[in-house]
């Protein structure tokens, strides 16, 4: 099954360096883009309110098309995606490739929720992704 998956990463990643490279990101904002976001708490796709514990740290990175991820301290993966930015702070992830280290169940909620995104939201510091309706992930931008 190991195999399957990783050839089928194999041939997500070789499609994706062939498609068009245009990308509609031409305008992301300022304020969102190359910054790490740390997740505060989220709900699931199931609506189950989630609040991370102190050894449970996730990030994101909004970069050009692509958008980066990864957990520290016991979760050590990483993730990626393409992600498009319309109008009226709409926002589409694409396919999210991960790691496969061993996780707590919260990374994988986390990943699931992300990927239905359907729009976001900036105020100040915060970082709120939307999706499946009004459920949402909640993010602060990290002190670096």
């Amino acid at each position: 099954m190991h195999n399957i998956n990783y050839i089928l990463m194999t041939l997500l990643l070789a499609l994706g360096a062939c498609s068009d490279s245009t990308s509609p990101n031409q305008n992301i904002p300022a304020n969102l883009k190359n910054i790490w976001w740390e997740v505060q708490s989220f709900q699931s796709v199931t609506g189950e309110i989630i609040t991370l514990a102190p050894t449970e740290d996730y990030f994101l990175l909004f970069g050009d098309s692509t958008i980066y991820g990864k957990s520290d301290t016991l979760c050590c993966n990483n993730y990626h995606a393409p992600y498009w930015i319309g109008g009226n702070d709409s926002l589409s992830i694409g396919l999210i490739i991960s790691t496969e280290a061993l996780c707590r169940s919260n990374y994988w909620k986390y990943l699931s929720a992300l990927q239905n995104a359907t729009s976001y939201k900036i105020s100040d510091n915060t970082l709120t992704i939307f999706f499946n309706d009004s459920k949402r992930i909640l993010y602060t931008r990290r002190v670096e």
